[in-house]
């Protein structure tokens, strides 16, 4: 029996054997270029004589697909022509079916975000830059110290240094989601003269950013922030001493100053000889001459981005600059150490010494003065309020003899505002403020000063930011502005004694903005391709109650309209596209490319060609004022030679 069954197996397998022996033997040859897949499909029926199955909805027919296969096998053939470009398959009972796309391996990452702060004080550290140990960069810590990026899992160490730091590593645990806090301990050297050589760091900036160091030493050996950008390409300054300035041929009031991120409408003392911003409270100052990223709007010729300076967190310090023309006092400290610190800067004119000259009249008096105060509050990790306020006057006595008899003037800022910086996620930063702005300006009419001719406005400003770092190459930002403007264009307030004149008055301009905006700004080719593009959406709308003036073609009045209060009489809708390119042809030389388009709303009326007006009007653009319009083409290159020792900077 069992002799029986041998043979009959030995039958069996002499019966397959020439299906195997020609199975083998069969060589499968197939070659394509740019062919779609569902001709693949058709042609593999044809040369293995199999079925193929699959469902449209899952498998890209219209992917054209490249080969060259010379194989025996099936499997082989299969694979090289569909898995190698990422169409799964399986063999079922002699079917072939199609079950899908092949996902791409995904190099596992996880994101690491912190905040950046200083050891001694604990105040934010900007500009901070975080990179792998063999030098490359990765992020930079914004305004605020914060920074957020995404690396491999497998990193264990990071690099976090800035200019007069020592640089300190970061060790990385993948496993933990907290927001790390990073304390960079200043770098204190004592050595004789030394030459240090290193190669050049490119700065995370956009467009024609320019970073204005505060120590700058202006006139009467004091700080002075804004006689910096004289050296700076498009910006000039009205004279020696001044610090009036104009950039790109507009005029100084198509500039927006922003302290911490309120605006300020004269940012001069005495006829712009000294600026407004003190430089012992400010932290960072930034400036942008016409380019702007589109979260910033309303300055056609720039933007002039101040931070004041957050208070000590460990320990109180008091500090002075005593000079021929203003003196200066600053306090800082803590309330609660390392929760809640302060901030009190005071300056004033010492100018008193002048008076009494050959060369200045006995009625001839002034003075100024400025005033900062900011407040620190760390909530917890991942919340933080500031409450800033600044006041600046300068008042000017003096009796001049013209068509109108007047006895100086005066003017003064006040801002104040509440921020709150919120951080619900690794990748996202919220910054939301809510400010109050009041300007006022005034030219005396009597030596007693109660009679006096005065234009003024008025602001409330929202203003809400969100950063999303997607990755290491890619940061979105949006948010949206909401203003509400009241304008004094000008009126005579007369005290009892003179109250008999009848003076005709003017009603306040009142006006609203909405400008939402938009932001991303991406690297590619290995960060040497760095694109900002986004753009704003500026809604400006004027309310009453106002008297509407008419005019005809000779602009003569023909028409008066009564609006009433609250009732909108004028609506412009805008629109802000903004791009800028820089591309890095070496890692010393750098193109250039801008385009930016701004609307300004608010401006100011003037019949002088001097920037020191004894007359100053702000008009908000209405029906019978159009906004004014700037469109900005800049094509540049930078280039560092001779161990970058120098640079060349052209721009058109």
């Amino acid at each position: 029996m069992a002799k029986k069954c041998n043979v009959i197996a030995a039958l069996i397998i002499l019966w397959y054997l020439p299906a195997f022996s020609q199975e083998n033997t069969t060589i499968y040859k197939y070659r394509t270029r740019q062919i779609p897949l569902q001709q693949i499909i058709h042609d593999l029926e044809n040369i293995t004589g199999l079925y193929f199955a699959y469902s449209p909805e899952r498998i890209p027919l219209t992917k054209k697909i490249t080969c060259n296969v010379a194989t025996n096998q099936l499997t082989t053939l299969l694979d090289e022509v569909l898995k190698k470009n990422g169409i799964q398959w399986e063999n079922l009972n002699g079917q072939i079916v199609l079950t899908g796309t092949i996902e791409p391996i995904k190099e596992r990452k996880i994101v690491v975000s912190g905040i950046i702060t200083d050891s001694t004080s604990g105040v934010y550290i900007p500009g901070a830059i975080i990179t792998t140990e063999s030098g490359k960069e990765l992020a930079y810590s914004n305004s605020y110290g914060y920074f957020s990026l995404q690396i491999p899992i497998e990193t264990k160490r990071l690099l976090v240094s800035c200019v007069g730091y020592k640089t300190q590593p970061l060790q990385i645990n993948p496993f933990s989601t907290e927001l790390l806090q990073i304390k960079l301990h200043p770098l204190v050297i004592e050595m004789g003269i030394i030459e240090v050589k290193a190669p050049l760091k490119e700065e995370n900036k956009i467009g024609n950013e320019v970073n204005i160091n505060p120590s700058i030493w202006g006139m009467g050996g004091h700080n002075d922030i804004i006689q910096v950008l004289n050296s700076v390409p498009g910006f000039h300054l009205f004279g020696d001493g001044s610090t009036r300035f104009f950039v790109r041929g507009g005029e100084s009031n198509q500039n927006m100053i922003l302290i911490d991120e309120t605006p300020i409408y004269n940012p001069s003392h005495l006829f712009g000889f000294f600026n407004a911003l003190a430089p012992e409270a400010i932290s960072e100052v930034k400036a942008w001459k016409g380019d702007a990223p589109a979260r910033y709007g309303g300055g056609l010729a720039s933007i002039i981005d101040v931070h004041v300076r957050e208070g000590n967190m460990y320990k109180n310090i008091i500090s002075g600059n005593l000079g021929p023309y203003a003196s200066s006092l600053t306090i800082e400290g803590p309330i609660l150490k390392e929760k809640v610190s302060f901030l009190i800067s005071g300056r004033r004119s010492n100018m008193e010494w002048l008076k009494p000259s050959n060369y200045t009249p006995a009625s001839f008096n002034f003075y100024f003065f400025d005033l900062n105060l900011k407040l620190n509050i760390i909530l917890n990790t991942r919340n933080r309020l500031y409450f800033t306020f600044y006041s600046g006057e300068d008042n000017i006595s003096q009796l001049t003899e013209s068509s109108v008899k007047t006895y100086g003037m005066k003017w003064n800022n006040l801002t104040g505002n509440i921020r709150w910086n919120y951080i619900p996620t690794h990748k996202i930063f919220l910054n939301t403020t809510l400010a109050r702005s009041k300007y006022n300006y005034f030219l005396f009419l009597d030596s007693r000063h109660d009679s006096y001719w005065r234009s003024s406005i008025e602001g409330m400003h929202l203003k809400s930011d969100l950063t999303w770092f997607l990755n290491s190459d890619n940061t979105l930002r949006a948010g949206i502005s909401l203003e509400n403007l009241i304008a004094d264009p000008g009126n005579i307030h007369q005290s009892e004694i003179d109250s008999s004149n009848y003076t005709k008055s003017f009603p306040s301009y009142r006006s609203l903005s909405c400008q939402p905006y938009f932001e991303h700004q991406t690297a590619l080719l290995d960060k040497k391709l760095v694109i900002n593009y986004g753009f704003r959406i500026p809604i400006w709308s004027d309310y009453g109650p106002f008297y509407l003036h008419y005019y005809n073609p000779d602009y003569e009045p023909f028409y008066t309209d009564t609006i009433e209060k609250n009732q909108i009489y004028y609506t412009h809708l805008g629109f802000e596209p903004r791009i800028h390119i820089s591309f890095h042809l070496r890692p010393q030389w750098k193109l250039m490319l801008n385009y930016s388009r701004t609307l300004q709303f608010f401006q100011s009326l003037s019949n002088s060609i001097s920037p020191f007006s004894t007359i100053e009007n702000w008009v908000p653009a209405g029906p019978n004022i159009s906004p004014q319009i700037a469109d900005l083409f800049s094509l540049g290159s930078e280039n560092h030679f001779l161990q970058n020792t120098y640079s060349l900077f052209i721009e058109a």
